[in-house]
């Protein structure tokens, strides 16, 4: 019997203390914690909670990862300290970018809100951006800062309280508010947080994280590493030209393109934007000319058999600018039909339906001509036009690739349809989409 009470004994002191051992390792890291904030000087204050550890482990779990994100934003912080200087803004505001999006030109969340510094859709227009089916300037870092800066630089003359424009910034004025409103001393920012009145609650941890990575990185072994700078030249592009294919013609990755044209976020690169490639593709873009635009299929679609059995009617044809064309549908039941094309200018008040009426076509030509997803056009903007051109569009098949940050809800969105006729089209059981998808359209 006594053997039997000793065994006990042992059996619960043993699953006990594993228990106790691992209190009294959060206790330690709990007095760590609380104590490195309260070293920080900030004219905020950085009460410590638990909630903290898991946002602080995001970054000192993957250092490398953690060591890019960190020289991305040592790199940038001159740049934006001095726009927050200039507008005689808390320094507390330079560690959005870093708690919202970890630096990251792709960032891509709920609300349609992107870019470094998580800009919504319209606040990014209201300050200037550019942002339509081709261009997203929210993704460029100086040009998302400076209209970044300028919207907390109005949400700022409306409350000088800093940690309500910081909630304001990633939620809205409304929410931040409501949680203000349900919790007893406002002044107590975890107490707002457990609120649940705000739809991103973690922007109150994720930014003391950030602010606590950029003191005590080297604590945790961390080196932050500077992002590499490559060489980069802009070059004219006298016509739209298909990604893939300008890539190819200049035997780049399209990770390099990107890293380079962040802002581009369609399949086809605009003449209406600055174009970058590497310093070492120059020569090679010069060198190849007109080629890069002569199967790229923008200006003209040429028949397979021009392109492939006699280059001097090719060339004929583009001195001509009247060549035998394939409308852009690719439907196998399209026949070829002569047709004579020019660019139009887009003038400030043109929509499509009457550059449509005014050249005897229609809104569906105008837009498969020039890969246009949507009726938005804007001033300046060119358009190819073909005269005396008919195409059966009711018949046409278009199918979209399905890029990061997708939604089914989204590409109908952008294309005039529903999320069931895209499921139906495609046969699709759910709403999960893969990136790199292809999916039909009509």
């Amino acid at each position: 019997m006594t053997k039997h009470y000793c065994s006990l004994i042992i059996l619960i002191v043993l699953c006990i203390l594993p228990l106790s051992v691992n209190a009294q390792s959060n206790a330690v890291i709990d007095s760590l914690y609380s104590k490195q904030l309260k070293s920080i000087s900030l004219s905020l204050p950085l009460p410590y909670h638990s909630t903290l550890n898991k946002h602080i482990y995001t970054y000192t779990n993957d250092k490398k990862n953690s060591a890019k994100v960190l020289g991305a934003f040592f790199q940038y912080t001159p740049f934006i300290d001095s726009l927050l200087n200039t507008k005689n803004l808390p320094e507390e505001f330079k560690y959005l970018p870093l708690a919202l999006s970890c630096m990251d030109a792709d960032h891509n969340e709920k609300w349609n809100r992107k870019g470094y510094w998580s800009l919504p859709y319209l606040t990014a227009i209201r300050y200037g951006l550019i942002v339509n089916d081709s261009i997203d300037e929210r993704h460029d870092m100086r040009k998302s800062t400076i209209a970044a800066i300028r919207c907390l630089q109005h949400m700022y003359e409306l409350d000088h309280n800093i940690w309500n424009v910081i909630i304001a910034y990633a939620n809205s004025w409304q929410q931040m508010h409501q949680a203000s409103h349900q919790v007893s001393d406002c002044t107590q920012i975890w107490d707002i947080y457990f609120s649940n009145a705000l739809d991103n609650k973690d922007i109150i941890p994720q930014w003391m994280a950030a602010v606590y990575i950029t003191r005590f990185y080297s604590f945790h072994n961390i080196i932050p590493l500077a992002p590499l700078q490559p060489c980069a030249e802009t070059i004219p592009l006298q016509h739209p030209c298909p990604v893939n294919h300008f890539c190819e013609c200049l035997n780049l990755s399209y990770n390099q393109f990107h890293a380079l044209n962040p802002c581009m976020v369609n399949d086809y690169i605009p003449t209406t934007y600055p174009l970058h490639i590497p310093c070492e593709k120059a020569s090679l873009f010069f060198a190849k000319g007109d080629s890069i635009y002569l199967l790229s299929g923008d200006t003209m679609l040429l028949s397979d058999t021009a392109m492939i059995s006699d280059t001097s009617k090719v060339e004929n044809a583009l001195a001509d600018n009247t060549t035998t064309i394939k409308p852009v549908n690719n439907s196998k039941n399209s026949t070829p039909i002569q047709a004579q094309s020019f660019t139009y200018t887009i003038q400030s008040g043109d929509v499509l339906g009457t550059i449509a009426k005014k050249y005897n076509t229609t809104v569906s030509n105008i837009k498969n001509w020039n890969h246009l997803k949507n009726d938005k056009i804007y001033a300046g903007q060119k358009l190819t036009i073909y005269l005396n051109a008919k195409s059966d569009s009711h018949h046409a098949t278009h199918t979209y690739t399905v890029k990061k940050g997708d939604t089914l809800s989204s590409i109908a969105r952008k294309h005039n349809t529903t999320v069931d006729k895209l499921k139906q089209l495609n046969k699709l059981s759910s709403d999960r989409i893969d990136i790199g998808q292809k999916l039909l359209l009509q």
